[in-house]
């Protein structure tokens, strides 16, 4: 184990929400079984979650990307599982929630937490959380961004442009491919 304890590394912690990252934990202790929650909140205020349980190597490290989840919300091998296996919490009012992006100039801003605890679904999370048992080994903060920097967003109106939608053009020199969504 290292001397500096659990460390959490992400390769980006800026990225657009399509770019797959790298994430990794070192400084455990070896063959340590430990729980990673993964927790945003969406523009409209409504909290999502993932727990995953991961067994560390005999070097005290974990690569998500390489290594096998062995319980909670996915098992196997998925390196952006903590992303895509959120749930809508349980803590919210209501219990079936679509997680939406509102605001595509902002991140979707993901909070990432190590415990030396061994939990399979939020809801033991939750209730080891109230009894104030969970051991916080290491955690970081990730933003996963919808639009690039420096992307123009107009606004198209039926009245101005014949349209109603929003056209968002890259920086730099074409051609850009396109997408058209229809509701």
């Amino acid at each position: 184990m290292c001397e500096d304890g659990a460390k959490f590394t992400v390769s980006e912690v800026n990225s657009m929400s399509d770019k797959p990252i790298v994430m990794s934990l070192s400084g455990l202790p070896s063959n340590k079984k430990v729980t990673i929650h993964s927790s945003l909140t969406s523009d409209n205020n409504i909290v999502f979650e993932c727990v995953v349980t991961y067994l560390s190597n005999e070097k005290g490290c974990i690569e998500i990307e390489k290594d096998s989840a062995i319980g909670g919300m996915y098992t196997g091998v998925e390196p952006m599982g903590l992303f895509w296996a959120m749930e809508s919490s349980p803590l919210n009012r209501r219990p079936h929630n679509r997680l939406t992006k509102l605001n595509v100039e902002t991140p979707q801003v993901y909070f990432l937490t190590v415990y030396d605890n061994e939990i399979h679904n939020l809801t033991t999370f939750h209730q080891i959380k109230k009894e104030k048992n969970l051991k916080k080994l290491a955690s970081t903060h990730i933003k996963r961004w919808f639009m690039a920097a420096g992307t123009k967003r107009i606004t198209l109106t039926v009245e101005k442009h014949g349209i109603h939608g929003t056209l968002f053009i890259p920086p730099g020199q074409g051609p850009f491919p396109g997408n058209a969504s229809w509701l």
